[in-house]
């Protein structure tokens, strides 16, 4: 072929290709569920690579504020006052991001606050953090809580379902019999229950089929069937210390129509037996153990299964945590609960706070505006805190979530969108706020934290490690720890300027 006719042959060729790079949508064309065809658009041939967010100046934050030098202590002395032994001021402290309220307003953590302050006298608090699958194996929720039992008292790993979806938590392992059935309120919910009694998990555990309305030839013919079932829990040598320790067990309970035995064991020795009698509302077992004991089981025996909506380790008193991942969820499903069960299960825990960290389940679904979202978490919100007057509320945006584009990874164009509709949210219910797509370094950082050396997240551009997690976790601890203080540091400055009222009045006379 002469040169000549080459050169058209090749200009014909990119000619054809440009056209198809003109025509060819972003998505491809889809041939059928399983395949499509793609091809690259001029867009992305000449698309600028996005730039990789520099994640060593986080890292260099992730300061331990329990650790710093120059670290303030509020002292509460038994008359309530208290005592400043050193300040802390915004230059000393490397808060990566600070929570934010509506109108620039910290008071609608006050009543969590005050809770804290009356820890000293053997007080018992209880906070939950519900989350996606992005808290897993309490990724997050473990490092918080074993900070806040350092700093506030208490000790264990709060409480965990009957049968998890995984057992994947460092903070303690879980086995069980093979009879037992997860019923959950997210994902694929069982409609066919006749109840919506899932309690402060979102889900219950069950080692007897659940008996419907209808089914009057189960109920007939299985009258002399017994059931038997164990649960096993043992401390986790990878589990924070503080997490290893507890000397009580709480059992919640209830929805049984027959009497069931449980027998509490520390290894093969029998701590207590007790009778679960048949009721359908919520019932609390509780047992002492020694604090060495290990592991712990739980037997049961009976012509039939009580819901189990959760068992919690503790130490006698003090600051409790409990993790619950929702795989799947948006954080919208709280209103398909019984908010009444809910209500009463909250009270029993004496539950003073709740975090709430969701977003990744809605990211995939992009689109050019969350109104729908913002309304819909509102909703929630503002159940949550119907339900428990006087609980305060921290809302975590979702994280930065990257995707490929052509030959590079960049972030999924609606998260700050998202974070928008959930930010709103927050202010609109009276809560607090902390943005984690800002506080991980914002557009395109979750590639950075993927990537980085040693990682900080997954290769899914999504979840966090252990180790991101963790970083994540100290990010916003400080930023709590930092409003904690400010509201001493209030209680402090108004107790002054008490003491100089009752100075002048006394001078005066």
């Amino acid at each position: 072929m002469k040169p000549f006719k080459s050169l058209l042959f090749l200009l014909a060729v990119f000619a054809v290709l440009a056209v198809v790079m003109l025509v060819m949508p972003e998505d491809g064309i889809r041939i059928n569920d399983d395949s499509s065809i793609k091809f690259t658009t001029f867009e992305r041939l000449f698309s600028k690579k996005p730039e990789k967010k520099n994640v060593d100046k986080i890292i260099e934050s992730d300061v331990d504020m329990d650790k710093l030098d120059e670290e303030e202590r509020y002292i509460v002395n038994s008359d309530n006052t208290i005592d400043t032994v050193k300040i802390i001021v915004d230059e000393q402290i490397k808060v990566v991001q600070k929570f934010q309220y509506a109108n620039d307003d910290p008071s609608v953590l006050y009543s969590f606050f005050e809770e804290l302050l009356g820890m000293k006298d053997g007080g018992d608090v209880r906070v939950i953090h519900y989350g996606d699958s992005q808290i897993e194996g309490d990724r997050i929720t473990d490092f918080l809580r074993t900070k806040m039992q350092g700093r506030f008292g208490g000790t264990g790993p709060g409480m965990v379902p009957a049968k998890p979806a995984n057992n994947i938590s460092a903070s303690i392992k879980q086995s069980s019999s093979d009879n037992w059935k997860r019923y959950t309120v997210f994902g694929k919910a069982d409609t066919t229950l006749g109840h919506k009694k899932y309690g402060s998990l979102g889900a219950f555990g069950r080692f007897a089929p659940v008996i419907r309305k209808n089914d009057t030839l189960r109920i007939y013919s299985d009258t002399n069937a017994v059931y038997e079932g164990w649960l096993r829990f043992d401390k986790s040598s990878a589990a924070y210390a503080s997490n290893r320790i507890f000397s009580k067990v709480k059992m919640f309970y209830g929805n049984n129509t027959k009497p069931v035995t449980a027998g509490l064991y520390n290894g093969e020795e029998l701590i207590e037996e007790i009778t679960l009698l048949a009721n359908n509302t919520l019932n609390l077992a509780e047992w002492d153990i020694p604090a060495d004991a290990n592991p712990i089981s739980i037997k049961f025996s009976g012509k039939d299964s009580p819901d189990i909506y959760g068992i919690s380790f503790e130490g006698q008193n003090g600051f409790a945590m409990d993790n619950v991942p929702m795989r799947g969820s948006s954080g919208l499903d709280f209103t398909r609960m019984d908010m009444t069960f809910l209500a009463n299960m909250y009270r029993l825990l004496n539950v003073k706070l709740l975090i709430l960290e969701f977003g990744v389940n809605i990211v995939p679904n992009v689109t050019d505006s969350y109104g729908f979202y913002e309304k819909w978490f509102l909703e929630q919100l503002k159940a949550l805190k119907r339900i428990n007057p006087g609980m305060a509320i921290i809302v975590i945006g979702v994280s930065d979530m990257s995707r490929k584009n052509g030959e590079y990874y960049e972030s999924y164009p609606n998260v700050p969108l998202i974070r928008d509709a959930q930010r709103n949210a927050a202010f609109k219910a009276g809560c607090a706020f902390w943005d984690m797509y800002e506080a991980m370094g914002g557009e395109n950082s979750m590639y950075s934290w993927a990537t980085a050396d040693p990682p900080l997240a997954g290769k899914d551009f999504t979840h966090f490690n252990p180790r991101g997690a963790r970083i994540i976790a100290q990010m916003f601890y400080n930023a709590f720890l930092l409003e904690y203080n400010n509201y001493l540091k209030g209680l402090t400055e108004k107790s002054k300027g008490k003491e100089k009222e009752k100075e002048k009045k006394k001078n005066a006379k």
